[in-house]
């Protein structure tokens, strides 16, 4: 690993490798980061797993996260996007390892010419770069592809477990008044009331009737909290 990118929470950190013989205070870094931001509920992903979970073990990411720690394959996913397709990277990913190379050749060359030396220091910052640039959009992608994963299960779970609204308040308000708490059965028949459709009338009328016994038991001072309620309720209705 040369150039590593840590998209967490709203910050993205690049760590990147620009002298060949710092690699272990390189290394120290990343390992650091990865500690203080580690949680003990996460769910780990990785971006073409059999290509960088060797690499993960090899720098020492597994023995932050936990030898038995499961890395998902965001590749299973198989969600592609516009967005990744359309980031300029300025190099692909098998191009690493030549412009790496490159890099360490540069390092070490020696020559006493100035505009030889002015060459190297050039190139080194091109060629470094370019490499920041590809580990910050790699680090875009497996962020872009968690998000419309997660996004995706969020649409499966509201789908699986969608709420009747009606049902509920009609649920909640019953019990409310069942149980003598009038203000707040009337506050939630007012609720249904709001989510009952116009061409219901029987379910209207119950509504209306079982609010209007509500509204006859409560105390002075809870109809007034009441009507405070239900004028604000009719003025957000007004509004839209």
């Amino acid at each position: 690993m040369i150039s590593v990118s840590i998209v967490h929470e709203s910050e993205i950190q690049l760590f990147q490798l620009i002298n060949p013989d710092k690699f272990n205070e390189f290394r120290q870094k990343v390992l650091e980061y990865v500690k203080e931001i580690y949680p003990n509920n996460f769910d780990y992903y990785s971006y073409l797993k059999p290509f960088y979970a060797p690499k993960m073990r090899e720098f020492g990411i597994n023995n932050i996260l936990g030898i038995k720690t499961e890395v998902k394959d965001l590749a299973n996913h198989r969600v592609k996007s516009r967005v990744l397709q359309r980031f300029p990277d300025p190099i692909q990913g098998y191009e690493v390892p030549e412009h790496w190379q490159v890099n360490k050749n540069l390092a070490v060359l020696k020559t006493e010419k100035i505009e030889q030396r002015k060459t190297v220091i050039e190139l080194r910052s091109k060629i470094c770069d370019r490499l920041a640039k590809h580990a910050v959009i790699e680090g875009l992608r497996c962020a872009i592809i968690a998000l419309k994963h997660y996004a995706s299960l969020l649409d499966d779970l509201t789908t699986d477990t969608r709420i009747n609204s009606l049902m509920e308040y009609q649920t909640i308000a019953d019990s409310l008044y069942q149980l003598g708490e009038y203000q707040n059965a009337a506050i939630f028949y007012s609720k249904c009331l709001s989510s009952t459709s116009s061409d219901d009338k029987d379910s209207t009328n119950r509504i209306l009737s079982i609010l209007r016994s509500s509204i006859q038991q409560m105390e002075p001072q809870e109809f007034l909290e009441y009507a405070l309620f239900a004028a604000k309720v009719a003025r957000s209705h007004r509004d839209e």
